[in-house]
């Protein structure tokens, strides 16, 4: 079993590394909506199935702000995107891999004492993946 901290970890979008210092890269979440079947004779618990489409939440990247680049486009196509977890003391990393699309960024807030963050999330479009490949 291999345990691991996020140092590391690393993100592709269209097969470019995504030029930032990313300080974060959130975990996505796979669900499946709860359908409520539940009528006026349902007596004790509300009663539900399961639905038919599972759904991936929005990954976000924070960064390193730099004024340099800016944030990533919006408007972008959606694209291959590889979420590479640490390697730690495997042969090979584990990754998560998809087809994906910007949905959000956010400029940086201005404070003393405080480096200038940025952030942008994407969405995997369920098209094409995404698929975790374990790593070895």
């Amino acid at each position: 079993m291999a345990k691991n901290t996020g140092n590391g970890a690393t993100i592709t979008f269209g097969g470019s590394a995504v030029s930032a210092n990313i300080t974060r890269i959130t975990g996505t979440e796979l669900s499946r909506p709860s359908l409520d079947i539940s009528d006026l004779a349902s007596t004790n618990n509300e009663e539900a199935i399961q639905g038919d489409l599972t759904a991936w939440s929005e990954v976000e990247v924070e960064y390193v702000f730099d004024d340099e680049v800016g944030v990533p486009d919006i408007t972008a196509a959606a694209a291959s995107v590889v979420i590479t977890h640490p390697q730690g003391g495997l042969t090979t990393a584990a990754n998560l891999t998809g087809t994906a699309f910007y949905t959000g960024t956010k400029y940086p807030d201005f404070e003393n004492n405080a480096v200038q963050m940025g952030s942008a999330k994407i969405k995997f479009d369920g098209q094409t993946g995404p698929t975790f490949t374990a790593g070895s």
